[in-house]
């Protein structure tokens, strides 16, 4: 009883991690909106939050959480570490499911790619990047999806930002959409060199 003080401002700061790793996975999703899926996963973790931390914070919800722990048979000297247990569990599945997200958006991406499906694609690369800036395999994707459509500039951008991780499938997109860029004027200036001049 004599640490309850430590143990219950742990426990809000790892709700208030929660979150916040909870909003910037949902930032990340909702850049061209939320599937019903996502939207319903997001209530669920909030409903289960705003019930932890209004049991950390408000003394009516603590008592409603010893009702609880009492009736489970954790003695009373032990609730605040139940209570902080809990919330280190909730904190570490919100973490999981923040790092987990990334690859599976990534494979998401490549998955709507060969279905030709480039707009899903784009969308998953892009929330993948949101979640991972320094993935370059989503840089490098995402390359390819605005090489396949035309946008070279949009393309060259994301193999710039694969670079500096020394990818060399990077510097080959990169080489490539060089080589098409320029590749007009190079065809112009070798067949005006090849026309007949008449003199």
């Amino acid at each position: 009883m004599r640490f309850d003080w430590l143990w219950n401002a742990l426990t809000i700061s790892a709700l208030a991690l929660s979150a916040s790793l909870i909003m910037t996975t949902l930032q990340s999703l909702a850049i061209k909106g939320l599937t019903w899926q996502q939207s319903f996963g997001a209530i669920l973790q909030g409903a289960g939050l705003a019930a932890i931390g209004s049991s950390a914070l408000t003394s009516e919800g603590q008592q409603k959480v010893r009702n609880i722990l009492k009736k489970t048979g954790v003695p009373e000297r032990f609730q605040s570490e139940a209570t902080l247990i809990v919330s280190l569990m909730v904190l570490g599945g919100v973490y999981s499911l923040y790092n987990f997200l990334p690859g599976r958006l990534y494979e998401n991406g490549l998955s709507s790619y060969r279905q030709g499906e480039l707009s899903d694609a784009e969308e998953n690369f892009l929330q993948a990047l949101e979640l991972k800036p320094d993935d370059e395999r989503s840089n490098i994707a995402l390359g390819e999806v605005y090489e396949s459509i035309g946008d070279l500039e949009k393309a060259i951008a994301q193999y710039k930002q694969a670079l500096s991780s020394g990818n060399p499938k990077a510097f080959n997109n990169l080489g490539r959409v060089y080589i098409d860029r320029i590749d007009p004027i190079l065809r112009r200036k070798t067949f005006s060199s090849l026309r007949p001049t008449y003199g």
